[in-house]
């Protein structure tokens, strides 16, 4: 299929959602996750809201803060307990608490702190730049965070995105996230980028609750074409990083929660 069809469909296809979707869609703007730091806070839910509905997000969001008393509380917890508080049947859960517990510890490695508080004066592809270094930071993750709260001309997607997008021929089913991802940008003026990815997100909360084709965690061999489906960034590591010891915990004092 030529590059001209593609762009088609999906010009076909954002015309359907916004005669179906566009008012729902406007109630995601209003949803602005709240706990200790605007930008963290950012973080944290784009963590749980990739490959997972908007209510599966902020609900978990919700148990979060009332399970933990901060970040730092929530990094040294092990994935077995994160699970546990958001729930057993939340997808991909297992990882997704690991890859969690490895970003902020990441995170607290090099500011000493878990926060993201140095990025504030930096531009924009620096800030891409620091949080695609993340360990197990997924490009959703990447992508929601740049757009979301720094105005990044970026779409967020995730595997349940792009198995949806497949069905209607926009990707091939088996394209990279990533390389999904920066296709649509391509596409879609910055402009309209948010609108883009608020509709796209009303129609997966809609027809997907879980990825249908989840990847193995397992890191692409040696030779193998760059151009297939591959997991997540670092994903052998994230999980090595989850099995150690748990640090000692210490408490920090609750502050700016609303």
């Amino acid at each position: 299929m030529s590059a001209a069809d593609t762009s088609k469909k999906l010009s076909a296809l954002l015309k359907r959602l916004r005669t179906r979707y566009a008012p729902a869609a406007d109630e995601e703007s209003e949803f602005k996750p709240s706990w200790i730091d605007p930008l963290m806070d950012e973080v944290i839910y784009s963590f749980l809201l990739w490959d997972a509905t908007t209510p599966q997000a902020r609900n978990a969001f919700k148990r979060l803060r009332e399970a933990y008393i901060d970040y730092n509380e929530l990094r040294v917890s092990l994935p077995a307990e994160t699970v546990a508080v958001l729930g057993e049947r939340y997808p991909r859960g297992e990882e997704r608490a690991a890859r969690l517990r490895a970003a902020l510890f990441d995170l607290y490695k090099r500011e000493y702190a878990v926060s993201l508080k140095s990025l504030a004066d930096g531009g924009k592809r620096d800030i891409r730049a620091y949080l695609e270094s993340l360990e197990g930071t997924p490009c959703f993750v990447v992508d929601r965070v740049m757009q979301r709260f720094f105005g990044a001309h970026a779409i967020a997607i995730d595997e349940r995105l792009r198995d949806l997008l497949a069905d209607e021929g926009v990707v091939n089913a088996e394209t990279a996230v990533e390389d999904a991802a920066s296709w649509l940008a391509r596409q879609i003026k910055a402009e309209e980028a948010g609108a883009v990815c608020q509709l796209l997100r009303a129609w997966a909360d809609d027809e997907s609750p879980e990825p249908r084709r989840p990847k193995p965690p397992a890191a692409r061999s040696e030779g193998e074409p760059k151009n297939r489906a591959k997991p997540d960034r670092a994903e052998t590591k994230t999980e090595e990083r989850a099995g150690r010891r748990r640090p000692a915990r210490k408490k920090a004092s609750k502050g700016g929660e609303s």
